[in-house]
């Protein structure tokens, strides 16, 4: 069996196959388990696909953005949480960017963000969280650290901002243009 990413040890593994298995529609069901951390995954033909190992960003994200935190999604899927909170940085600075963030740095970009209401109070706290963890590892400090679970909770925090800024307003002009439709279709 060939060696796939596991979404419990965050590491490429081979998978034991502990059937039994379900043939349905020409598609193998399986249920595999980790040869290293003894993590179960359903599986589909010779494709994980519950938990989701996820390593692209949403099409929703503009490209920049998307592409620095596919890049972050990637290194925390390897174990490399502090690439992985610096990518999301540059994520969250190219989202700064995208939205025309007056100031010379980051943490200008975000208070601009927050003055001129684009993003919300709680939401520009979040990013100066993740502001700080991406100095955090650029500018390391003696006995601080950025650990996997710091990096697991910068990431949601990133998600969620983008979340707010791109996904959530596509939703919405998608539901309106449904909408939109079905009226003309009406009439």
């Amino acid at each position: 069996m060939t060696a796939h990413l596991c979404p419990h040890c965050k590491v490429y593994a081979t998978f034991a196959d502990k059937g039994p298995n379900l043939v349905a529609s020409g598609a193998k069901h399986a249920i595999w388990m980790c040869h290293r951390c003894g993590g179960g995954v359903f599986a589909l033909d010779d494709r994980i696909t519950f938990p989701e190992v996820r390593s692209e960003a949403p099409e929703e994200y503009p490209q920049a953005v998307r592409d620095n935190f596919a890049e972050a999604l990637r290194s925390l899927n390897g174990n490399n949480p502090k690439a992985a909170v610096i990518m999301a940085r540059s994520a969250l600075q190219a989202a700064t960017r995208e939205h025309a963030a007056k100031g010379d740095n980051l943490k200008q970009e975000i208070e601009y963000l927050a003055d001129q209401h684009v993003i919300p109070v709680a939401l520009k706290d979040w990013a100066h969280e993740l502001r700080d963890g991406g100095n955090l590892v650029g500018h390391p400090e003696p006995g601080k650290a950025v650990e996997m679970a710091d990096a697991e909770e910068l990431m949601a925090l990133a998600e969620s901002l983008f979340e707010y800024l791109y996904v959530i307003p596509k939703q919405l002009e998608r539901r309106r243009q449904r909408l939109s439709e079905r009226l003309e279709e009406e009439e």
